[in-house]
């Protein structure tokens, strides 16, 4: 099984030699590096070709872009550059613990089901200390158990950072026939492999994730929602039922996208129109009606924040409901 490695960099100086020389020291050796910068204008380049031609990495490829594409568009594009039967997504400022790619390659080889694989993770800070703060994310049980998600009306709203993932080379191929672009590749991994009943997950952390103020993803520690505007919100779901419905008409997924599960999908499409119904109109009658849905959501929480960011509370909210969950937490202590 070949493996392949595929980094996107914007402006990384400060972390990406630490990422790179996680990926370099791996016990299991990736059969090649892909590391696609967006017209960084720091020395992230520069500090790229420096470590590979020290390390004398034939198998490390930087290609710079013409023009700056954006982090999503930047992954997705990236993986045309790769040829190997497992693909591992790397952003420019974790560290690897050093056998990630060794147990997920393994696990994939033991069961052919798999189509994409999402672990655990550590957080560490801007100084790469490990700390256990306010944030959504799970180290686990370290059980090294590989577990199933299987499919339901829920499945679009599965979220896992692609920093912890590896998919397979024919899941690659249809997020590349897709072609939607605009769309996180992440997001795209594992709601597909959802719906190929090949969404697995490794419980045992497979990285050092890094929170910093410069971290693309917006995940902002203790705040539960988010700090996006409804603009933003507005934008995400027009982005999804796009790529929903691009989903349907793709011929790869016509062999997974039927029958009870093509009728979820389509219903999905409808449930996320609704919600952008209430999001434009402010309508609370239409935030009422939203909970016909409540199966397609990913849970309460999915819910109130509709209506937080709606009125612009969202941040305020979501401290709230962090701190009442963890209250919760040392209740139970």
């Amino acid at each position: 099984m070949r493996v392949s490695v595929v980094m996107t960099t914007y402006n990384g100086e400060e972390y990406v030699f630490e990422q790179m020389n996680s990926i370099y020291g791996q016990t299991r050796k990736p059969d090649e590096v892909v590391i696609c910068d967006d017209c960084s204008t720091d020395k992230t380049a520069s500090i790229i070709r420096d470590f590979i031609e020290k390390n004398q990495l034939t198998n490390w490829k930087l290609l710079v872009n013409e023009k700056n594409k954006g982090w999503k568009r930047n992954f997705i594009e990236s993986l045309g550059h790769v040829s190997g039967d497992l693909v591992f997504f790397s952003d420019q400022d974790d560290i690897w613990l050093e056998d990630k790619i060794e147990v997920m390659a393994d696990a994939v080889s033991k069961n052919p089901h798999i189509k994409c694989l999402s672990g655990k993770m550590l957080t560490i800070d801007k100084f790469g200390t490990i700390f256990e703060g306010k944030n959504n994310f799970s180290k686990g049980q370290g059980t090294g158990r590989v577990l199933n998600f299987p499919f339901s009306k829920s499945f679009n709203a599965i979220t896992y950072l692609g920093c912890t993932m590896c998919i397979t080379k024919d899941l690659a191929n249809i997020i590349q026939q897709m072609a939607v672009k605009n769309y996180g590749h992440d997001a795209q991994s594992c709601r597909l492999g959802v719906i190929m009943d090949g969404a697995y997950e490794l419980d045992r952390p497979v990285i050092c994730y890094r929170l910093h103020g410069g971290n693309t993803s917006g995940v902002i520690s203790g705040v539960s929602f988010g700090s996006a505007n409804l603009d933003k919100r507005i934008d995400d779901i027009e982005k999804n039922i796009a790529w929903l419905k691009r989903l349907l008409e793709t011929p790869a997924m016509a062999a997974y996208a039927k029958g009870s599960k093509r009728k979820v999908i389509s219903e999905t499409i409808a449930f996320q129109s609704d919600r952008l119904r209430f999001l434009k109109s402010k309508n609370l009658f239409l935030f009422l009606k939203l909970m016909k849905y409540r199966a397609y959501y990913s849970g309460l929480s999915m819910y109130i924040g509709d209506f937080a960011y709606c009125f612009h509370i969202n941040q305020l909210a979501g401290k709230i409901l962090w701190n009442i969950k963890n209250s919760k937490k040392k209740r139970g202590k």
